[in-house]
Protein backbone atom coordinates (compact mmCIF):
# COMPACT_ATOMS: atom_id res chain seq x y z
CA UNK A 1 0.00 0.00 0.00
CA UNK A 2 2.63 2.31 0.81
CA UNK A 3 4.49 1.82 -2.13
CA UNK A 4 1.26 2.01 -4.37
CA UNK A 5 0.95 5.94 -2.29
CA UNK A 6 4.30 6.79 -3.08
CA UNK A 7 3.95 5.99 -6.81
CA UNK A 8 0.96 7.79 -7.31
CA UNK A 9 2.60 10.79 -5.21
CA UNK A 10 5.70 10.21 -7.65
CA UNK A 11 3.33 11.03 -10.35
CA UNK A 12 1.50 13.66 -9.02
CA UNK A 13 4.77 15.77 -8.31
CA UNK A 14 5.80 15.23 -11.61
CA UNK A 15 2.30 16.51 -13.11
CA UNK A 16 2.37 19.35 -10.45
CA UNK A 17 5.91 20.46 -11.18
CA UNK A 18 5.59 20.61 -14.62
CA UNK A 19 2.33 22.71 -14.56
CA UNK A 20 4.38 24.33 -11.93
CA UNK A 21 7.35 25.18 -14.03
CA UNK A 22 5.46 25.67 -17.19
CA UNK A 23 3.28 28.67 -15.70
CA UNK A 24 7.10 30.29 -14.35
CA UNK A 25 7.86 30.06 -17.73
CA UNK A 26 4.79 31.62 -18.65
CA UNK A 27 5.06 34.37 -16.30
CA UNK A 28 8.49 35.23 -17.17
CA UNK A 29 7.88 35.97 -20.90
CA UNK A 30 5.14 38.29 -19.64
CA UNK A 31 7.50 40.17 -17.04
CA UNK A 32 9.57 40.18 -20.02
CA UNK A 33 7.05 41.69 -23.29
CA UNK A 34 4.32 43.18 -21.14
CA UNK A 35 3.75 42.85 -17.63
CA UNK A 36 0.33 42.49 -16.90
CA UNK A 37 -1.90 41.99 -13.77
CA UNK A 38 -2.23 38.39 -15.07
CA UNK A 39 0.67 37.32 -13.18
CA UNK A 40 -0.43 37.52 -10.21
CA UNK A 41 -3.21 35.34 -10.71
CA UNK A 42 -0.45 32.86 -12.04
CA UNK A 43 1.40 33.09 -9.62
CA UNK A 44 -1.63 32.10 -7.03
CA UNK A 45 -2.39 29.19 -9.04
CA UNK A 46 1.04 28.03 -9.10
CA UNK A 47 1.46 28.42 -5.06
CA UNK A 48 -2.03 26.76 -4.72
CA UNK A 49 -0.92 24.28 -6.98
CA UNK A 50 1.73 22.98 -5.70
CA UNK A 51 1.39 24.00 -1.91
CA UNK A 52 -1.88 21.70 -1.82
CA UNK A 53 -0.08 18.29 -3.40
CA UNK A 54 3.14 18.61 -0.80
CA UNK A 55 0.46 19.16 2.27
CA UNK A 56 -1.14 16.29 1.26
CA UNK A 57 1.74 14.34 0.35
CA UNK A 58 2.90 15.21 3.75
CA UNK A 59 0.02 13.79 5.42
CA UNK A 60 0.26 10.68 3.55
CA UNK A 61 3.47 9.76 5.33
CA UNK A 62 7.05 10.80 4.29
CA UNK A 63 7.99 8.31 1.34
CA UNK A 64 5.00 10.09 -0.44
CA UNK A 65 6.32 13.40 0.43
CA UNK A 66 9.62 11.63 -0.83
CA UNK A 67 8.36 10.61 -4.06
CA UNK A 68 6.43 13.99 -4.83
CA UNK A 69 9.33 16.28 -4.50
CA UNK A 70 11.11 13.50 -6.93
CA UNK A 71 8.67 14.15 -9.19
CA UNK A 72 8.89 18.29 -9.57
CA UNK A 73 12.74 17.87 -9.19
CA UNK A 74 12.41 15.60 -12.84
CA UNK A 75 10.05 18.18 -13.52
CA UNK A 76 12.50 20.56 -13.45
CA UNK A 77 14.79 19.11 -15.26
CA UNK A 78 12.23 18.66 -17.95
CA UNK A 79 11.44 22.43 -17.71
CA UNK A 80 15.06 23.29 -18.29
CA UNK A 81 15.57 21.36 -21.23
CA UNK A 82 11.62 22.17 -22.80
CA UNK A 83 11.58 25.77 -22.05
CA UNK A 84 15.58 27.13 -21.83
CA UNK A 85 16.45 30.75 -21.02
CA UNK A 86 13.27 33.19 -21.33
CA UNK A 87 14.27 36.08 -23.90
Amino acid sequence: MRLQLAVLFLGLGALSGALHFAMLARDASLLLNRGTIRIGFNRSIRLFLSSGMLVLAALSGSLPLLAALAGIMAARQWAIGRYGPVS
